[in-house]
C-alpha cells in the first residue's frame, strides 16, 4: 500500500517568508557545527572519566600485586623487606608519575577542568592567584579557558617553572588549593612507606 504524499512549501518553513535560502542553509549549518562541537566536548569527557576510571584500576593492580609481594616475603627477610617495600612503592609511584604525564598530554583539558573544579570551591568574591607552568599557562590562554574560568571574579594567573605541567596552585584570602602532582605523588609514597 502506498501512502498519499504530503504537500508542503518553503513557505510553511518559514512562515513570513523572511529568510532566503541561504540564511536558512546557513542556519542549518551553524546548527550542524554546534551539534558537532556537543558531541565532540561530550566524547572528550567521556574519554576523560574513562581513562581516569583505567588508571585508578592499574594502580590500584599495582598497589594489589605489591601488597602481595610484601606478604610473600614475611617476616623472614624484614630489613630487606622494608628496603624493598620502600623501592616497590617508588617505583609505583613513578609508574603514577608516567600515566599522569600521558594523560596530560593526551587530553590537554584535562587541566582545565582541574583547575574549574578548584575554582568552584573559592567564594566569586574573593580574589585569588592561580599560578600554573608556563606550558599549561599559554594552552589555556590560546584556548581561551584563562578569561572562561575567571571572567566573573578577579583573578590572578601567574606562571612559575617551578610547577611541572599539569600542576597548579590556587590561593585565596582563606585557603590554598594545592594541585601540584609532585606534592600529591610525594604524599602516597609516605603513605605507602609508613614516613
Amino acid at each position: 500500500m502506498v501512502e498519499a504524499a504530503v504537500a508542503w512549501s518553503w513557505d510553511e518553513l518559514d512562515p513570513d517568508g523572511s529568510r532566503s535560502p541561504e540564511e536558512r542553509a546557513a542556519e542549518q549549518q551553524a546548527e550542524l557545527e554546534a551539534a558537532i562541537r556537543e558531541a565532540y566536548q561530550q566524547g572528550v569527557r567521556d574519554g576523560m572519566v574513562q581513562g581516569s576510571d583505567q588508571a585508578e584500576l592499574r594502580l590500584r593492580s599495582a598497589h594489589q600485586a605489591l601488597d602481595g609481594i610484601f606478604r610473600e616475603f614475611g617476616a623472614s627477610a624484614e630489613g630487606w623487606s622494608e628496603a624493598m617495600a620502600d623501592s616497590m612503592a617508588a617505583l609505583a609511584v613513578t609508574i603514577a608519575r608516567q600515566i599522569l604525564d600521558r594523560e596530560i598530554r593526551t587530553a590537554p583539558d584535562t587541566v582545565r577542568e582541574l583547575i574549574a573544579d578548584a575554582l568552584d570551591r573559592f567564594p566569586v568574591d574573593h580574589a585569588i592567584r592561580i599560578r600554573v607552568s608556563p606550558t599549561d599557562y599559554e594552552a589555556l590562554r590560546a584556548s581561551g579557558a584563562t578569561e572562561e574560568m575567571t571572567k566573573n571574579r578577579w583573578a590572578q594567573w601567574t606562571t612559575e617553572d617551578s610547577l611541572v605541567p599539569g600542576s597548579f596552585l590556587i590561593e585565596g584570602p582563606e585557603n590554598i588549593i594545592d594541585g601540584r602532582i609532585d606534592h600529591a605523588l610525594e604524599k602516597i609514597y609516605r603513605s605507602m612507606t609508613g614516613g
